[in-house]
């Protein structure tokens, strides 16, 4: 018997856990009356926590439109990357998906003319309290 119990010494293990949980198990009982009332309790209210969310997030990033470019708060420290808070920035013509590097930005083209795009790309960075000559860019169709 000692040579049965030393060789198997994991299986009777084993077995004497899963004894142990059953027994465990059937103390405890199958009352799942407190799970139901608790769960039924703390339901989330997943509009208000979205609603809420959202307001805060227009608190902290205002849209291009409400920003003020010659607001102190909003410049930005980076010298090389004064856009790179408004970005992506997505219009109808274009859309500047981010700088590449120092000063450079990366538009994709969504009309014809390239032309054109450049130049509303060109008045977007103005507008911002930029000078669009030190601002190169790449664009894409």
């Amino acid at each position: 018997m000692m040579f049965f119990l030393k060789r198997n010494l994991l299986f009777v293990f084993l077995v004497v856990l899963v004894v142990v949980l059953i027994i465990f198990k059937v103390i405890s009982g199958n009352d799942k009356t407190n799970t139901t009332e608790i769960s039924n309790k703390i339901t989330p209210t997943l509009t208000k926590i979205n609603s809420d969310l959202n307001q805060t997030l227009k608190t902290k990033y205002p849209t291009i439109e409400e920003k003020d470019p010659t607001d102190v708060n909003l410049i930005d420290i980076s010298p090389d990357y004064p856009l790179k808070y408004l970005l992506p920035y997505t219009t109808k013509d274009f859309i500047v998906e981010e700088y590449s590097a120092p000063m450079t930005l990366k538009v994709k083209v969504l009309i014809p003319s390239i032309d054109q795009a450049q130049q509303e790309v060109n008045n977007w960075i103005i507008k911002n309290g930029l000078e669009a000559e030190k601002h190169h860019l790449i664009l894409m169709n």
